[in-house]
Formats: structure tokens, sequence, C-alpha cells
């Protein structure tokens, strides 16, 4: 099966923005989860961001083994194996933190954190990923969830473009060449990372906001499926309906982060009307904002994100065979 070369990212874009809603419910589950686990396993979402860009650039050595040997594996289940022949480069304070955003100083701090948790680690004088073998277990059962999220997407928008492609094949695709796939795919979210922290500053709120737009998402679905087929408008309005309300200990528990912290910082979201509050039961729903606070508007901040993950969609559905 050959994917359409007249096939684009801007092509990909139109259709997210046209199939808007449904798109959104799988986005923010994908993201809901990945930075969940991130901040449950760093305590710290900008300790995970760190992390994915070291693990990118493993993967962009594993991908170069390809200039050696055309015949490398670049198999899911081959790479740990991969991930023990490469030579890792050094990266400079300044170069990592352009790469993700953060300050010089609160990079280093946080580096010498993830290398105290023996998470990174230092191969002749280059910090890279280099977690322990305990780590290691962890990783694979978490990369499997991701890649069945991730295939939901590119599943998704295979359809829109008339290219029906099922979820089996693409996570066939995705272990097949998982570093290839890999590779792309940790670009593509640390730049929307980077691209929130730009607007956001604060990564546990962007955490706190995906974890209750899905949990109101699931909850919605639940209750009415009438938003599927519903105009953005009416869409957002029965998201923001008071029924349609979460507390501050369930987004703790989803997240990982404590209660307090969850509180004011719901409160603090609360003051820019992304969310509102009742104040009778101390719960908190959705606020007419809240969708553009988060990038998912349909103006310049969605039409960022949606840039940058159509890129990526685009690599994925070029790069299979089928």
């Amino acid at each position: 099966m050959a994917i359409d070369v007249l096939l684009s990212s801007d092509l990909i874009s139109k259709e997210i923005k046209n199939s808007y809603n449904d798109y959104v419910k799988l986005f923010v589950g994908f993201q809901a989860t990945l930075l969940s686990n991130i901040y449950q396993r760093y305590q710290s979402i900008e300790n995970g961001h760190l992390v994915l860009f070291f693990a990118r650039e493993t993967q962009k050595k594993i991908l170069r083994q390809k200039d050696y040997d055309l015949n490398s594996d670049l198999s899911f289940s081959k790479f740990w194996e991969n991930h023990g022949k490469i030579n890792n480069d050094y990266y400079s304070i300044i170069k990592i933190s352009s790469e993700t955003g953060l300050p010089k100083e609160t990079t280093r701090r946080k580096i010498l954190d993830l290398i105290e948790k023996k998470i990174l680690g230092k191969q002749n004088n280059s910090t890279c990923f280099l977690p322990n073998e305990e780590y290691k277990k962890i990783y694979n059962n978490f990369i499997n969830v991701e890649m069945l999220k991730l295939a939901s997407l590119i599943h998704f928008i295979s359809i829109k473009i008339n290219k029906k492609i099922s979820k089996e094949k693409i996570i066939v695709n995705l272990n097949k060449n998982f570093s290839f796939f890999w590779f792309h795919y940790l670009d593509a979210e640390m730049n929307y990372i980077k691209s929130c922290k730009s607007k956001i500053q604060d990564l546990e709120l962007l955490l706190i906001m995906f974890q209750c737009i899905e949990f109101i998402f699931t909850k919605n679905e639940k209750n009415n499926n009438e938003y599927k087929n519903a105009s953005n408008a009416a869409f957002i309005s029965n998201l923001n309906a008071d029924f349609n309300s979460v507390s501050a200990t369930l987004i703790s528990e989803l997240t990982g982060i404590p209660r307090a912290t969850c509180l004011r910082k719901l409160d603090y979201l609360v003051s820019l009307k992304a969310f509102k509050k009742n104040q009778i039961s101390k719960k908190f729903f959705l606020g007419p904002d809240v969708l553009k606070n988060t990038g998912f508007s349909l103006g310049s901040q969605t039409d960022e994100a949606i840039k940058i993950f159509s890129n990526f969609y685009l690599i994925c559905l070029k790069s299979m065979h089928f």
C-alpha cells in the first residue's frame, strides 16, 4: 500500500482542523498519559523534558548506524542492544538549555538530579541516557503504552486522508523501525513542550490542564455522545457545564502532584479564567478560555501545535510499509 505522493503536512493540518473535536480528544489523552507518567517517574515535567532530549539524541546516534550498515536493525526489540553500542556526544549546558527552553542553571541542577537518580549517566565525560536495569523495564512498559496511543493518532489521520491503515499495521511498523519513528516523535514532542513552556511557563499547569480536560472528555463521552456531532461552540459549552467537574483530590491522584499543589494551581487557572470553581462543591470545571490556553483553540496557538505534529504524522505515513 502506498501513500499518495501529494500528501503534505498542510493537508494533514487542514484535516485535523476539520475534525477538531475528535482529534483533540485523542491528542489530549495521549499528552495526559505521557505527562503524568513523566511526572511520576521524574517528579518533575522539566526533568522529564531533559530525559526526552537525551533519549532523542540516543535515537539519533542509533540511526547513524545506518550510515555504516544498511542492514542495521532499528526495531524496539533491539533498542537496548543498539543503545549499548553507541558512543555518546558531549552536549554543553548552553545547547541543552537552548533545545529545551529551560534556564541554564535549572538545566544544570536538574541534570545532576537525574544522574543521582541513575536515569542519566556519564560516559567518557559525556552526560547521556544511561538508565539502570530496573528503569529499563519500566521504560519498555511505558513505550508500549505510548505506541498504542500514537498508533491511534496516526490511524485517525490515515482515515481523514482516505488512506485507512489499521492500528495493528501501524504498531508493527513502529516496532520494526522503532528508532527512526521514535527519534521523530521525540523531536516533535520536545518542540511542542518547549512551545507550551514559552506560553505557560509552569509545565505542571500544562499537566493539570491536560488531566482535567481528559477526565472531563471521558466523563462527557460516557454521559453524552452528542458532542461528536456538535459544533465547536456546542462542544465547548457542554464541557463547561457544571456537571463536568473535577476535584483537586482527583487530579492529584491522576497526576501524582500533591493535592495542595493541585489546589493552588487550579485556583491560579481560575484566576486566568481557564477554569471555573463551584464555591459550594469546591470542584473545578472548564472555563471558556481553557482550550485556548492549552493551545487547542482554532487560533495561532493551535496552528503551531498542529503544525508540529502534522509534520510528524507526514513522516510516519510516508515511511510506513504495508
